[in-house]
């Protein structure tokens, strides 16, 4: 951060930066964002989420004023995307849908404001992404 605030137009703090990552990268988004409050107000978690959000980012659902620093919060899947992963049955992974799910509610159950969002008509894929940048993160940054 300090290397594209040096060489960028920014404006360096945190309720003017946001991350956002699909697939792999919203898991990242979660593992790394959500434990960087004092540097993040604004997430994207696009074809991820966690069955056990609440043990992996234990401090962001614990901590008392966690609904206070998000300024916008999407978990976005696409229509398709109800298919396990990995081999033929869903297992304890599941599916992205499943996990997406189960991380918007353990956000409902701890009262921190979010979005989900299913739509795009795709699945793991760029057209779902595209359509999830294009139709709401974009429009949903920084108004």
């Amino acid at each position: 951060m300090p290397f594209v605030d040096k060489h960028y137009s920014t404006r360096a703090d945190r309720k003017h930066r946001a991350l956002s990552g699909l697939s792999m990268g919203g898991r990242h988004t979660q593992q790394v964002g959500f434990n960087c409050l004092d540097l993040f107000s604004s997430f994207a978690v696009l074809s991820a989420g966690d069955a056990e959000a609440e043990k992996s980012n234990a401090a962001f659902f614990t901590a008392k004023d966690t609904a206070k620093k998000i300024d916008y919060l999407l978990i976005g899947i696409g229509d398709n995307e109800e298919q396990p992963l990995g081999n033929a049955t869903s297992g304890p992974r599941g599916s992205v849908a499943e996990r997406s799910r189960a991380l918007s509610a353990s956000l409902k159950k701890h009262d921190i404001p979010h979005e989900f969002y299913k739509g795009g008509g795709g699945a793991h894929d760029w057209g779902t992404w595209r359509h999830l940048l294009h139709e709401k993160v974009l429009p949903s940054l920084w108004k």
